[in-house]
């Protein structure tokens, strides 16, 4: 990607100080940094960072922190004129790709609405909050959130996806994870698997079939782990999915169905955003289309 990170150096101080002018990234570090010179009293403190380079040009600036099998993101920072441009984003991949099979965590300031809008549309999924001492300014509360893994299924993840357990009381509604197995196999050339991971754990699948005489993407089957339904991991998760399956395949309008009689699926589908198209009597069935919200 043309991406290349270089250890801070004294020289760096003051492209750190100009970049770091901009409002958004004054409530970051408050006023401690708000001088050259608190640059360079401070210099000790941010050996950590690292320079971003696209080609030769700094862009910007990162901070992370590796822990066993954890990566801490506690800093991406860019150029403004890159900040609208997927500059993030494909920085972000590009880490991942250098330090697969990790978790991936990130903690953000409660009132830094951007950031946190920012982090969700990576596909971060809020898990808790904590308080922070920031010294002379105060306590204050912070986001924490960690990377949804959206992974194509391959063989190797035949485990995961068999350990998904569905919950007693939908099993009227919804497919086996073996029979979800079966039907991609059975149609593997109209169909995608994916699992969902966080924290290494598989909390859930979605199948989708393609059918391209409606120029259509159909949500098959969506299955989360009966241990973590009703935290909301449902909603954050297909809102992340609904979007890259956009972002990939643009054209495609994206439907799924469910039972008349299914009360909680229907108000699911309709809470992302998804509205009816048709109602079939003789078969009991609601079909659903996906207006982007």
């Amino acid at each position: 990607m043309n991406y290349t990170y270089k250890n801070i150096t004294e020289d760096d101080l003051i492209f750190l100080h100009t970049l770091f002018q901009e409002p958004k990234y004054q409530e970051i570090f408050f006023e401690s940094l708000s001088t050259y010179e608190s640059w360079v009293n401070r210099y000790e403190e941010i050996k950590t960072f690292q320079i971003v380079y696209h080609f030769d040009e700094k862009i910007g600036v990162i901070n992370t922190k590796k822990e066993d099998d954890t990566l801490t993101i506690l800093l991406i920072a860019l150029k403004h004129n890159l900040l609208e441009k997927g500059y993030g984003k494909r920085i972000f991949d590009d880490i991942m790709h250098s330090h697969p099979n990790l978790r991936y965590l990130v903690s953000v300031k409660d009132t830094n609405k951007r950031a946190i809008a920012y982090y969700i549309s990576l596909g971060f999924i809020r898990m808790s909050e904590h308080i922070e001492d920031c010294g002379d300014n105060g306590k204050h509360l912070y986001i924490d959130f960690e990377k949804l893994i959206l992974q194509p299924f391959k063989e190797a993840y035949r485990e995961d996806l068999l350990s998904i357990t569905v919950p007693e009381s939908s099993k009227n509604f919804v497919s086996t994870p073996a029979n979800i197995l079966y039907k991609h196999i059975k149609y593997k050339d109209s169909t995608k698997l994916y699992l969902f991971y966080i924290n290494n754990e598989c909390i859930g699948t979605v199948l989708t079939r393609l059918n391209r005489s409606y120029n259509s993407i159909f949500i098959w089957h969506l299955l989360i782990d009966e241990q973590h339904q009703n935290k909301q991991f449902g909603t954050k998760i297909m809102t992340y999915f609904l979007k890259v399956v956009k972002q990939q395949s643009p054209k495609f309008a994206i439907v799924t169905t469910t039972k008349t009689e299914n009360a909680l699926a229907r108000h699911f589908f309709e809470k992302l955003g998804f509205t009816v198209h048709s109602i079939e009597e003789d078969i009991n069935e609601v079909n659903y289309v996906w207006s982007q919200i």
